[in-house]
């Protein structure tokens, strides 16, 4: 039973990396074809059209205890986190569409989280996968090292990039907390609730932007990004909710940036053989897999640690 729950969980987290690089890699399109007029639109409609279907799909079995207060905050501020961290994950991606770069700087939150969780919740863990979150951070810092390091707005990149990863972080120790607390759909529930909170005022503040006639034209693109954006936040939840550590789900999306760099690769090939598009396109597929050496010799180190948490 303990092996099937085990594996259970694996499932979920690692559906969470392969949707994710789906999303970045829309992502980059709509920012490079101006789809997304600015951060804040960006993250209004995330957090709207993630958070509408999660309230729906969470409500008829939802327990709303709202007298619960530990549960309620813990739903709240873990959803509230989510949305930061979606705002300043835009705001960076603005400065340099660069998803590869994005996710790999986000990635360090390998090393944040088994540290909070620690702090906040007293976990440890089995020495083999501390050994994996060693070997998983190594890969993150080589990615990084070979990451464009002198961007127009670099140091504005780093702190929007670093904010993202405190917020991500802080998101993910306060979803361990809400499902010691409680079941999936109610801290689903309590969860869209607060990213609605943070969507909506930035949805009324950025007012006809949000429902412009470009966003309409390119639904499609939208709402591929988005399905993917809520299969990987659903995905992630579940894992740690049945997973043995948080800290350990952390570890397995440190495959974001090698899955984008992959599919970016394979599109850039099909796109120079196959068809004929705007060069700023080519170039902005090829920016993901952007000193590709090092990249690739990180996944050795990445795919060593996914290795010792996910069988040890």
């Amino acid at each position: 039973m303990d092996m099937l729950l085990f594996h259970h969980w694996l499932v979920y987290a690692w559906i969470v990396p392969l949707a994710w690089a789906f999303a970045a890699l829309v992502d980059v399109f709509m920012i490079e074809w101006d789809i997304y007029e600015n951060p804040l639109q960006a993250t209004a409609l995330s957090g709207l059209v993630v958070a509408l279907p999660l309230l729906v799909f969470s409500l008829p079995g939802a327990q709303l205890d709202f007298q619960n207060w530990n549960i309620v905050i813990a739903g709240f501020c873990s959803g509230l986190f989510y949305a930061l961290h979606l705002m300043f994950y835009y705001q960076a991606m603005f400065i340099a569409n660069d998803a590869t770069h994005a996710e790999t700087f986000i990635n360090t939150e390998v090393v944040l989280v088994p540290i909070l969780a620690f702090i906040v919740l007293g976990e440890t863990l089995a020495a083999t996968n501390y050994l994996g979150i060693f070997l998983s951070a190594l890969g993150v810092i080589i990615l990084g090292w070979g990451a464009r390091a002198h961007v127009v707005g670099h140091r504005r990149l780093a702190m929007f990039l670093a904010c993202a990863v405190f917020a991500s972080s802080i998101a993910f120790v306060l979803e361990d907390i809400l499902f010691d607390l409680t079941d999936y759909r109610t801290g689903l529930f309590f969860y869209a609730i607060g990213v609605l909170v943070a969507a909506i005022p930035l949805a009324l503040q950025q007012g006809a932007i949000v429902t412009s006639l470009r966003l309409i034209r390119y639904f499609r693109f939208i709402a591929t990004a988005e399905i993917f954006t809520l299969i990987a936040t659903m995905a992630s939840l579940r894992a740690i909710e049945t997973g043995p550590s948080v800290s350990l789900v952390t570890v397995i999306e440190t495959a974001r940036p090698v899955l984008i760099m992959v599919l970016c690769f394979a599109l850039w090939v099909f796109f120079r053989s196959y068809c004929a598009i705007e060069l700023n396109t080519m170039l902005a597929l090829r920016n993901q897999f952007y000193a590709a050496k090092s990249k690739l010799a990180a996944c050795t180190f990445i795919a060593l640690g996914v290795y010792l948490v996910s069988f040890y």
